[in-house]
């Protein structure tokens, strides 16, 4: 089974070897996900806050644009 959800998956350039691993597994099962490398490791939401903020955003936002086109669509068939 795959998960068709949409998923933000960040990660540090600190980040153990282990973790990136993880990430790579991740990209080849989840169909819709966007990873991100940030600056830093495992501590990155707080010591790299802005960059992580204008990632989250710009995702949220990109999903919010995707859900409301979908309702836009099925609305027309109401």
């Amino acid at each position: 089974h795959q998960l068709d959800i949409p998923v933000c998956l960040l990660y540090g350039q600190q980040s153990p070897l282990s973790t990136r691993r993880i990430v790579d597994l991740l990209s080849q099962t989840l169909p819709r996900i966007n990873c991100h490398q940030v600056s830093g490791g495992h501590m990155a939401p707080i010591t790299h806050a802005d960059e992580v903020n204008d990632i989250l955003t710009n995702f949220i936002d990109r999903q919010a644009k995707v859900d409301a086109s979908k309702i836009s669509l099925f609305s027309r068939f109401q």
